[in-house]
């Protein structure tokens, strides 16, 4: 009686989600947990998926594209969790927050006879590294209450959202969220997934060029679909070898609901 019960709840609470695409998050270290990611955005070109335990929901997330991985970096993602089923953005949290002033300006070189795939790698681990030692923020909204928001050093803090992030040997990023089951209190909700908007970037090649015009000694001709340094990132780095992960323009901003299940 009470599974039936717990269908015709879940029954009820999906109809409010019929526009989004519906997700079953299985149970947390199990071997179908365990299994790659099935879950993907096609905008946003990343990979996705849910698990949950007694205590927290897990979303995972994952990019080879250069371009979605800058975003995320360099501007960070907004994640909203509704359960009421719609698309409220009151309780949610964000990562990385990173001061612009951290923003990266340097450039760096590297011979150029070497090979396109080990070069775009490169490039997305150094990005990485630098983003790892910008010591990013965590925020969040409405966990302390409604409208609140709240800064927190995510090393240090002990807060009801965890976040991760890694990337591979490959120059996969992945980038983990732990969000504590108590501020849901609901078996069916929505998750939004939003890239916060990217900061300037600096004009690298108007701070390097002489006075009188010409090129730098020693740079490259700047082509217009493979540019240098952090400065190019979103327009034509690419992790690994396969050329269906270019850096091409994407747009992360989608919604899918979410159904616990035992």
């Amino acid at each position: 009686m009470n599974k039936i019960f717990a269908l015709i709840l879940t029954a009820c609470s999906l109809t409010a989600c019929t526009q989004l695409p519906v997700h079953q998050s299985i149970q947390a270290n199990t071997p179908a947990a365990d299994a790659p990611a099935t879950y993907y955005n096609k905008d946003s070109q990343l990979t996705y998926k849910i698990t949950h335990d007694d205590d927290s929901i897990y979303l995972t997330l994952s990019t080879a594209n250069a371009a979605t991985q800058a975003r995320i970096l360099r501007g960070g993602l907004s994640v909203w969790i509704d359960p009421s089923g719609k698309k409220k953005q009151a309780l949610g949290f964000s990562y990385p927050v990173v001061e612009r002033s951290q923003n990266p300006r340097n450039r760096e070189t590297r011979p150029r006879d070497e090979g396109r795939s080990r070069q775009f790698t490169d490039r997305a681990q150094q990005m990485y590294r630098r983003f790892e030692a910008s010591n990013p923020s965590l925020q969040l909204t409405g966990f302390a209450g409604e409208g609140i928001t709240q800064l927190f050093d995510p090393m240090l803090d002990p807060t009801p959202v965890k976040v991760a992030t890694n990337m591979d040997e490959s120059g996969t990023l992945s980038y983990t969220a732990s969000i504590a089951r108590q501020h849901i209190g609901k078996r069916v909700f929505t998750i939004g997934v939003v890239a916060n908007e990217m900061p300037a970037q600096p004009n690298l090649m108007a701070e390097n060029r002489p006075s009188d015009g010409q090129q730098p000694a020693g740079e490259g001709r700047m082509g217009g679909g493979r540019h240098g340094g952090p400065g190019g990132m979103g327009g034509g780095m690419r992790p690994g070898g396969n050329g269906s992960q270019r850096a091409t323009s994407t747009t992360i901003d989608f919604w899918f609901a979410v159904s616990l299940q035992d």
